[in-house]
């Protein structure tokens, strides 16, 4: 869960795989920057982000506060394409489940096409209404539809096509 509204997990009516694409008028160099390079993601993902480098078997924990609540996230970088693909595992100290959130990137013309995978949502437990399917969906396609292109904007690029 981020301070965004991000909530991981699933009850009955669960969305497992959730996919959020995204086309924005950046080559996948700036995004892969843009999802990779630590102090990038903390201006648009995860401020409170202490390090995170693009390599498997990385791994870093983070703590956010949401409605009362400490999510201590988990995740180990799993898969690396450089300037194509990343995958790592997400998981919550203390709580039962297991996914997997996955970054594509594309060329498309003057372009590049997002596509974000989180696999495993339904993992989480059904009986907590912080890891709803609909918050999560929420909160991914705010990060990738809206904070990132303008994180990329405010850094000097076009934004979103």
């Amino acid at each position: 869960m981020n301070d965004r509204g991000c909530c991981c997990g699933s009850h009955e009516t669960c969305e497992d795989p959730i996919v959020v694409e995204q086309r924005i008028a950046r080559p996948p160099e700036e995004l892969w920057r843009a999802i990779t390079e630590p102090e990038r993601m903390r201006q648009w993902y995860f401020p409170m982000l202490p390090d995170f480098r693009p390599e498997i078997g990385f791994r870093t924990q983070f703590t956010v506060e949401h409605e009362g609540r400490a999510y201590i996230h988990l995740w180990e970088v799993r898969e690396v394409e450089p300037l194509r693909r990343l995958t790592y595992r997400w998981q919550y100290a203390g709580v039962d489940g297991d996914s997997e959130v996955t970054w594509e990137l594309e060329a498309d013309g003057d372009a590049t096409l997002l596509r974000l995978t989180h696999r495993g949502i339904s993992t989480f437990p059904r009986n907590d209404p912080a890891f709803r399917s609909e918050a999560c969906r929420a909160g991914w396609e705010y990060l990738v539809q809206r904070s990132l292109p303008e994180f990329l904007e405010a850094d000097g690029t076009t934004g979103t096509k």
